[in-house]
Formats: C-alpha cells, structure tokens, sequence
C-alpha cells in the first residue's frame, strides 16, 4: 500500500511537472473535466431508464402537458390552473421536457428522466466553470468532480423535476453574477444579458430564485462602495436593466405570474414560505408531520448526508479564510453567503420542510465548491513535499470510499 501511494504520488509530482513545463497545466485539468463529462453522459445514458416514480412526477407531467395546451391555444386553456399547487412553479423545465419528450422514441417518464439527468450534467459543468474562476483549472476540474461524487446531488440529477433544474440555475446565476461584479464598473451588453438570463430561468423554475436579486442588489451596492462610488446613475441602470431581463424571461415561462404579474410572485413566496399542507415523511425513527420539524431539520440533514471529503475541504476553506487580507465580495465570500443567507433565512422564520434537504438542495452545489476549492487552497499553502503527499492520499482515499 505504502509503495502503491508512492508511485501515485510520483505520477501526480512528474505529471505537474511535465505540464508545466510545457505551459499547459491549465489544459490537462481541462482535458480531465472533459473526459469525467464524457464518463458522467455515458453513465446517464446506461442507467436512466433505471429510475423509479418520485411523488412531485405525475403532477408535474400534467403541469408540462397543461402549459403546452395553454400556450398552443392562444393563452385560453385554463387547465395550467387547474391543479393543486403547480401552477405557483415556473413552467421552464415542465414545458420544455414535454415538448422533448413528444419528440423522443421513449416512455414519457424515461424521456423527463434523461432529460432531467441531462440537465444535471449541465451543474457539474457549471461546477467546473465556478470552480475555475474561484481557483484555476485544478480547483474547476474538483469542484466538479465533488459534485458529481455528492450522493443527493448525483441521485437527484434523474428524477427531480423542480429542485435539481433550480439548483442548476442558482449555480449559474451565481457564475454570472461573480463575473458581473468582477467586471463592475466596466460591464459589457453581454455580461449583462446573461447574467439578467440565467436569473429569469431560476425564477421561471421556483420563485426562489428571488433570492438572486437580493444577492445582485448587495453586493453590487458593496462593489460600489468599494470602487469609489462610481457613476450611480449609470450603474442603478445596469442593475435595473439586468432585473428587467429576468423579469422578463420569468414572466415568459411562467402562466400565473403572466396572468397576474406583481401579486403572483408575491402570492407563491408567501404560500412556499408558510406552506399550510401536512406532509408525514420518516425522520429520526417516527413519522412525523411538516408542521412539527425542528428548525434544525435541514441543518441535521446536511451534516448527515454530506460526505467526508466535502467536510475536509470545507475545515481548509475556514483554515485558509482567516488568513485573506481582505473581504472579497466578488468570489469565495458571495459564494458562501449564497449557502448562509437561505439557510439562515430558513432558520429564522422556521419554514416547515419535509423530504429531507431537497427543498434546499439548491445551496449543495456551492457548499462542494467552497470546499472544492478549499482543498486546492490549502495544497498551494502547503511547503513540505511529505504534508502534501499525505494531504492528497487523504483526498483521494475519501472519494475512493464515496465513489465505492
């Protein structure tokens, strides 16, 4: 064993080395991601087929069938409306599953399976893009490589028809909200675009994404301040102009915030906020009602589910933030007041979940980033040859049990 790790570790040491020396470490930490892509796409095409019904997929086929209808006819069929509680969803990913799945050769719950796989695929990718611009190509290609090895993501990825595509959305806006704040005062049309897009398709998933705005409006206020205060006229425009854009693509995937444009956004983060319907799921040994879950829920879920290799890299990640000079409001802090602010939230007006963390689910993939990048942090800070090599058989003995 002791000569295995010796040989693994002078394979990573002249590998680096080999790569750097041609100026091309980035490009191998590229290639990897490329090939764990292609590894993940051929896994999902293998195994989709493998998963069963969740509770939400029956309604959430007829919500995709009815938004068809509503669309096709003009806006005049009214039975989007007509069930208990999916119309206070974005219709984004319902609507465009459905019109997939009219067109491939498979099961109608197989096509919103691989479809839904599919879209997960796409978070691991943004993972990469997050972890790379937080910590270079190294920290990208873990990042992703942790989110794909997360169990509730990585379950979750092929039959969650609302979380796994919000938690996707989330990440990407995120991505596109650092890189908005990282170029602020100088923004370009197309930074703004995007990052206005991929807040509307959070918010055409789960209303949810509100919380996006909340982040958009802080911390671009914070990176004014910081930068002397440029231009306020010109900047409140920018920030105005990225809100109209989301508005704008919510409002096009979502038929009851089209039908009641101010008052229906409100009214779903009210009824999602106190939800009055009693769900009885099992947790700690008994059944027990929404209504009756310790504020602690989610909080116990998480310690309970995260894997150890993400719980190591998020003890580095507090290692090395007190050691920054400095707060950057533009990278590793909004990434993680991304996790604290709906968790806190969540904890002070005592929302009553069920189901485990899967309404939450949204905040794992920037908490395995943050530890991601957390591990390639501490590796940098590292000086001894013999730490380092018993840094990384740790990390690479904590995916093998995970991935086992």
């Amino acid at each position: 064993m002791g000569y295995a790790n010796h040989s693994l570790w002078d394979w990573i040491q002249k590998t680096e080395q080999a790569a750097m020396e041609m100026g091309r470490w980035p490009e191998f930490w590229k290639t990897a991601f490329y090939l764990l892509i292609l590894v993940y796409g051929l896994v999902i095409l293998l195994t989709f087929q493998n998963y069963g019904f969740t509770a939400d997929e029956q309604s959430h086929t007829r919500y995709g069938e009815a938004l068809l209808k509503w669309y096709t006819s003009g806006f005049q069929n009214q039975d989007v409306f007509a069930s208990k509680n999916t119309w206070l969803y974005g219709g984004l990913f319902d609507l465009s599953v459905t019109l997939i799945g009219h067109l491939l050769p498979l099961e109608p719950h197989d096509s919103r399976h691989l479809c839904n796989a599919f879209v997960g695929l796409l978070g691991i990718v943004a993972a990469y893009k997050m972890g790379e611009l937080l910590g270079g190509s190294p920290a990208g290609f873990l990042s992703a490589l942790f989110l794909l090895l997360t169990p509730r993501y990585y379950g979750h990825a092929f039959n969650n028809p609302k979380d796994i595509p919000f938690a996707v959305c989330y990440l990407w806006s995120l991505f596109y909200l650092i890189r908005t704040l990282r170029a602020f005062p100088d923004l370009n049309k197309n930074l703004i675009w995007k990052t206005g897009l991929t807040i509307g398709l959070a918010l055409a998933v789960r209303v949810g994404g509100c919380v996006l705005i909340v982040y958009l409006s802080l911390f671009l206020f914070l990176k004014w301040l910081q930068e002397g205060r440029p231009n306020p006229i010109q900047t409140a425009q920018r920030a105005l102009f990225i809100l109209f854009i989301a508005y704008l693509t919510m409002i096009l995937f979502w038929p009851w915030a089209q039908v009641h444009p101010l008052a229906g956004p409100w009214e779903a983060i009210h009824t999602f906020s106190s939800f009055p319907e009693i769900h009885y799921h099992l947790f700690d040994g008994r059944y027990i009602g929404s209504n009756e879950t310790s504020r602690f829920y989610v909080l116990q879920w998480i310690l309970l589910t995260l894997t150890e290799f993400v719980f190591l890299g998020l003890i580095a990640r507090l290692y090395t933030w007190f050691r920054k000079p400095h707060f950057d409001w533009t990278g590793q802090d909004l990434l993680a007041f991304s996790v604290l602010f709906p968790l806190g939230y969540a904890l002070l007006v005592h929302i009553p979940f069920y189901d485990g963390l899967r309404h939450v689910l949204f905040v794992l993939p920037p908490v395995v980033i943050l530890s991601a990048t957390g591990i390639v942090d501490l590796y940098r800070r590292i000086q001894s040859e013999m730490m380092r090599r018993g840094f990384c058989t740790l990390v690479g003995f904590l995916l093998v049990l995970t991935l086992w």
